[in-house]
């Protein structure tokens, strides 16, 4: 909280919203902030709807964000915020007792097609914590990224999901 707090943002994208734990806290701690969230399982979205839907300034897309438009498989997770577009390794389950629950079929849109550069009022931040599509997300938001003026990524170390992207190749 410390870092983000020296800003105070106007706009905050919040990539992999779950049921709203980061919006909550911007909502918060930049309470004169549009907050743009992307949550694409439906329980999950239902909850963030059920703390956050009467909010005027928070606004929640029912899809995920990605490098390209379509329909893509989820990985649901025994815990949902650990389910991704990418199958968990198996260090997931012997790290954190994670395991997939089942597949579900969401939606992937492009982060200018939800959001306009006019909505991205400075300063602004994009958040994103989506369990190792990183690049897809940042490849997907490329058109719009120069409008941002801080961008937080989790991101890991450890191969927890296949095919995900570590650290290194995210930072450069």
């Amino acid at each position: 909280t410390r870092a983000l707090g020296r800003f105070a943002f106007r706009t905050v994208v919040d990539v992999g919203a779950n049921r709203g734990q980061f919006a909550t806290f911007a909502r918060s701690m930049f309470p004169q902030s549009q907050i743009y969230s992307f949550e694409p399982l439906e329980g999950p979205a239902q909850l963030f709807k059920r703390y956050l839907g009467g909010e005027d300034r928070v606004h929640l897309f029912n899809s995920a964000i990605g490098d390209h438009a379509g329909d893509k498989t989820i990985f649901v997770a025994s815990s949902d915020d650990s389910s991704s577009l990418l199958r968990p390794t198996d260090a997931q389950s012997q790290i954190f007792g994670i395991t997939v629950a089942r597949t579900e079929q969401v939606s992937v849109r492009r982060l200018s097609e939800c959001l306009s550069g006019r909505q991205l009022q400075g300063p602004a931040l994009l958040k994103i914590d989506v369990q190792g599509a990183e690049l897809d997300v940042l490849r997907g938001s490329a058109d719009l990224l120069s409008l941002f003026d801080v961008i937080y990524v989790e991101c890991s170390y450890l191969p927890l999901y296949e095919g995900q992207p570590l650290f290194p190749e995210i930072a450069r």
